[in-house]
């Protein structure tokens, strides 16, 4: 089961009925600040390209000079090398690589983010909390892969001012900004050079005439000019052959040479990466698909041949070269063993190959949809449908779910039919198309009754009568729907402040560390302001001293009241620090020590505070035992004080909130408490040896350190 917080509600994916809706009672920015973590740093130390360092101190120029760049190039030319290693960190940090393809621009922004950073829970951010952490970090986004005619370049450009921007795409996309380059082919010394070191030799002085002929015939295409370099080796051509064929047929006629030669496993290997192209795999998946053993040979043997690319410890092809490819290759494809060889990769949507295998199933869907195998269709759906939900690529998902519906009819699957219309129209009510949801989830609610899938029934059936209730009276007043749409710009705003707070504390680190290396551009990252509403404070500022609204102000720190003019709104608003309490583990019936959590009055009139209670599954385990803040009134600027302590009656995570509500507007504030209740083995640790049930025959000079405790339902 996985789950996606997407605003006020939990998103979950239960295996066997789609996903279900759960309202957020905590509040959302307090769950970020806890768990991301940045994945991002700056990088050093990467060796320069042979034969592109004019190229890549044209890149250096125009990225720290804030203008876009785009290199467009027909196949073969290098293109993706470049790109990815301007995206390593050499030229900007961070730097982030994605391939576009057919992914809407609201879904490379979220692939962009999730470089960037981290969360053991997913959370969709919008379109517009993902421009902000992108421009936070002033990120250097490097965009591959872009088809023709797209118009994702210009909007990123317009969407990202401040950080850099590279396109990289077949022909020229970015259209009135930046600069447009044609990536041409390895000048003619760096050719030679690849060529050499490609064949394994030297070249004889009798070859070199030849060999420069035929370097220019390829345009100095390192793909190509490693192909040519292999055909040579095999001895089966000359340098002066595959001149003349390259001048006659053009540089793709070394393709169909180098094609003609492979053997069967090789051609095996090639056929896998052909079908999932623009996917760069790990060879174990290749393996799978394929049924190859000692799958590494021969894709080691196709990358030095020039067949294959080979980054880091994946491989591939380019996607520009997919149609010529699979016109010699792919005769006879075993669809179903190519899904089966996806599914161990796909089960698991936060494994570590997911995102890979993602690709490569895409790649696949597309294949098997242009070809009309629906029931391929139906069973890829299924298998990718769950890794784009959790990956926040919802626009994908939702095109793939509206292929799925389709398919799943054409074969006649209404059990498919129905989870895809449940999943398409759950979808269109978290994005407010009400009118699709309504239709969708009818029509999942009827397929399933007809089907006597009761639990699915009723499931489709209870988001149905979410859709209804907004459509005929809108979101009650007290509705987690209703706090939903009344507060999505603040919530946006408070994310987008944890989340910038986060990049800003980041940024500076990276840059201190950076500054014996290279010059960088400094930029200070302000928060944007956050509304007049009661609000969590930042964890990271240092906390004010805890003063009750009796305690006198100090003669060393006078302090006069805020008092707001005639003419000013009045404000009722407060902030608490910390943002949640996280308290020591605990052995079960003792308490831990007490924390202590400070509300203070951040508003322009008296604030109000009620009582303060603990609640949640187990409420019982955390005790406040001083509250200088329920049923007290602050004066704009005072402060009171909560001291709570963990006294855990089982043993494991023991999670409950402390609610304080107040006059002001918004929900009423929740502070997560939690800790951990641990059981200590009998006989062993200071309490047990010294206490009253202390064993007779122990050592009173044993190191206590050499005790063994053992803790229970740790997660």
């Amino acid at each position: 089961m996985n789950t996606v917080l997407s605003g006020t509600w939990r998103v979950v994916l239960t295996a066997a009925h789609g996903v279900r809706l759960e309202p957020v009672e905590l509040h959302l920015r307090a769950h970020v600040r806890a768990q991301m973590r940045p994945l991002w740093s700056r990088t050093v130390a990467c060796p320069p390209l042979p034969g592109r360092e004019a190229v890549v101190a044209v890149a250096r120029r125009e990225i720290h000079a804030g203008r876009p760049l785009e290199f467009h190039a027909p196949c073969g030319f290098g293109k993706t090398t470049l790109l990815r290693y301007l995206a390593s960190g050499a030229v900007w940090a961070p730097s982030v690589y994605v391939r576009v393809g057919s992914a809407p621009l609201d879904d490379v922004l979220q692939m962009v983010v999730d470089r960037l950073y981290w969360c053991p829970e997913p959370v969709k951010a919008t379109r517009a909390e993902c421009e902000a952490i992108i421009r936070g970090c002033r990120t250097l986004v490097v965009l591959d892969d872009v088809p023709p005619g797209s118009g994702i370049p210009n909007e990123a450009a317009a969407a990202l001012p401040g950080c850099g921007l590279v396109i990289g795409s077949t022909r020229p996309v970015l259209t009135g900004l930046g600069g447009s380059r044609m990536l041409h082919g390895l000048p003619p010394d760096a050719a030679l050079d690849l060529y050499a070191r490609s064949l394994g030799r030297g070249i004889g002085a009798n070859e070199v005439t030849d060999v420069r002929r035929l370097l220019a015939a390829l345009d100095g295409r390192p793909l190509h000019i490693k192909q040519a370099a292999a055909l040579v080796r095999s001895g089966e051509f000359t340098a002066s052959r595959l001149a003349e064929e390259a001048a006659a047929a053009g540089p793709e006629a070394l393709d169909r040479l180098s094609l003609r030669r492979l053997d069967g496993v090789k051609r095996r290997a090639l056929t896998v990466l052909t079908l999932f192209a623009g996917a760069l795999l790990p060879a174990a998946l290749v393996s799978g698909v394929g049924d190859i053993t000692f799958v590494l040979q021969y894709l080691d043997e196709l990358h030095r041949d020039g067949l294959a690319e080979h980054p880091d410890d994946r491989f591939g092809i380019p996607v520009c070269r997919k149609e010529s490819y699979r016109q010699q290759l792919l005769g006879q494809i075993d669809y179903a063993g190519a899904v089966r060889g996806l599914a161990d990769w796909l089960a698991d949507p936060s494994g570590p190959h997911a995102l890979e295998a993602l690709e490569a199933a895409l790649g696949l869907l597309g294949f098997a949809s242009e070809r009309a195998q629906f029931e391929v269709v139906v069973r890829l759906i299924r298998l990718v449908e769950p890794v784009l939900f959790v990956m926040g690529r919802w626009k994908e998902w939702r095109d793939v779910l509206g292929q799925g519906v389709e398919a799943a009819r054409q074969v006649g699957d209404a059990s498919a039919e129905a989870l895809f219309a449940h999943q398409k129209g759950t979808l269109a009510y978290c994005e407010d198309r009400l009118e699709e949801a309504r239709d969708l989830l009818q029509r999942a609610e009827e397929l399933r009754s007809r089907l006597g899938d009761r639990v699915g029934a009723e499931l489709s059936r209870t988001h149905l009568g979410l859709v209804r209730s907004v459509q005929n009276h809108g979101p009650p007043p007290d509705s987690v729907a209703s706090r939903d749409r009344r507060g999505s710009r603040t919530r946006a705003r408070v994310f987008l402040a944890a989340l910038l707070t986060i990049v800003g504390a980041v940024a500076m680190v990276a840059a201190v560390q950076a500054m014996s290396r290279e010059p960088v551009v400094m930029v200070t990252v302000t928060p944007p302001v956050t509304p007049p509403s009661a609000e969590l404070s930042s964890p990271t500022a240092t906390p004010e001293t805890p003063q009750s609204p009796e305690t006198p102000q100090t003669p060393e720190t006078p302090e006069t009241p805020r008092v707001s003019s005639p003419d000013e709104p009045t404000v009722l608003a407060a902030e608490n620090s910390p943002l949640t309490l996280e308290f020591v583990d605990t052995v079960i019936d003792t308490g831990s020590p007490p924390s202590t959590l400070t509300l203070t009055s951040t508003g322009t009139a008296a604030l109000s505070v009620g009582t303060a209670e603990p609640e949640g599954p187990a409420l019982k385990d955390f005790v406040i035992t001083d509250d200088g803040c329920s049923g007290t009134q602050l004066r704009p600027e005072q402060s009171c004080r909560i001291d709570v302590v963990f006294r855990p009656t089982e043993t494991g995570l023991r999670e409950a909130v402390l609610k304080i509500p107040d006059d002001a507007a918004g929900v009423v504030r929740t502070v997560p408490l939690s800790g951990l209740g641990v059981r200590v083995v009998e006989g062993d640790g200071d309490d047990v040896n010294n206490g009253p049930n202390a064993d007779p025959n122990a050592d009173p000079n044993a190191d206590p350190n050499d005790d063994v405790r053992e803790s229970s339902e740790i997660r």
